[in-house]
């Protein structure tokens, strides 16, 4: 159950926040950009550099906020409009609710990716880490340029969550990610750090093993292909007291996967279909079981 409430709250613009249950703090998600604006127009400077209206054909071309005159300071000053309060209930904890308010507010202009909304709801120790994640050099390597949408951090935290909770997935991909990464939101370092080096490690053996341009059945970086393959290796090299498999066989392993009828029903299209992932997911598992 999501409450919605209409409140006299802030001046000069108006916002949507949703609000966390008991901690007495609001997320902005929707009329962050316009707050700024008029933040930095009320304080003068706007990175550094003095603030002023330009562009405009009326009496305020050339203001800044001290220079405007008086009646007109006090209207601003004065102006006050709603703010719409979004508070989650039902079910407690749930994010996806939020998920959705962000995704259909953010529709004008450049419309956010799911992995640039998940980083704003899910902004924390965690998102900073898999950030951090996203300069490693060998992942670089491996995926190639950076995405400016964050669909690299996506895949990132896509790996996470199948290495994790893969046996738990269900549809839609977005919910099981929004989940997994609310879960994850205020892991501790040392948690944190321990699913960071699975991710490295994997990250690295698959280079060695594979090269970097693994993953592409085709032209681009298949991120199914990658979330089942990596995933069933980085279970077979992080198992305790285990050789790393020979990576004669993994390229052998994986070569032969690529031609498995089952498992490219599973990468080819609907990749978030709940029977599609079960496949791909228990293909790759096969193909790489008696490494």
């Amino acid at each position: 159950m999501l409450k919605i409430y209409r409140i006299i709250a802030f001046r000069f613009a108006s916002s949507r926040h949703f609000s966390f249950q008991g901690s007495g703090k609001h997320l902005v998600i929707d009329g962050q950009q316009r707050l700024k604006s008029l933040h930095y127009f009320a304080t003068g400077l706007i990175n550094g550099k003095e603030f002023f209206l330009s562009g405009l054909e009326t009496k305020f071309n050339g203001k800044t906020y001290k220079t405007l005159d008086d009646a007109d300071r006090a209207r601003l000053d004065d102006a006050v409009i709603h703010a719409t309060v979004f508070k989650q209930d039902l079910p407690e904890g749930e994010i996806n609710s939020v998920y959705e308010v962000f995704e259909r507010i953010n529709t004008g202009g450049i419309k956010l990716s799911p992995q640039e909304i998940r980083s704003c709801i899910c902004h924390g120790d965690f998102n900073n880490y898999i950030h951090k994640l996203n300069d490693n050099e060998k992942w670089r390597a491996l995926y190639g340029p950076r995405s400016k949408r964050l669909k690299d951090i996506e895949l990132i935290l896509r790996f996470m969550a199948f290495y994790e909770k893969g046996d738990e997935y269900s549809s839609p991909m977005k919910h099981f990610l929004n989940n997994y990464m609310k879960e994850k939101r205020n892991f501790t370092e040392e948690k944190t750090k321990e699913l960071a080096e699975v991710f490295t490690s994997t990250i690295d053996y698959i280079i060695e093993c594979l090269g970097n341009r693994a993953f592409r059945p085709d032209r681009s970086l298949n991120t199914a292909v990658f979330d089942s393959v990596a995933v069933s290796i980085a279970k077979k090299i992080i198992a305790p007291k285990r050789q790393k498999p020979d990576r004669e066989l993994v390229k052998s392993a994986y070569s032969e996967l690529l031609k498995n009828t089952r498992f490219i029903e599973g990468y080819i299209r609907s990749t978030a279909d709940d029977e599609n992932v079960k496949k791909r997911m228990e293909e790759a598992e096969k193909a790489f079981a008696n490494l």
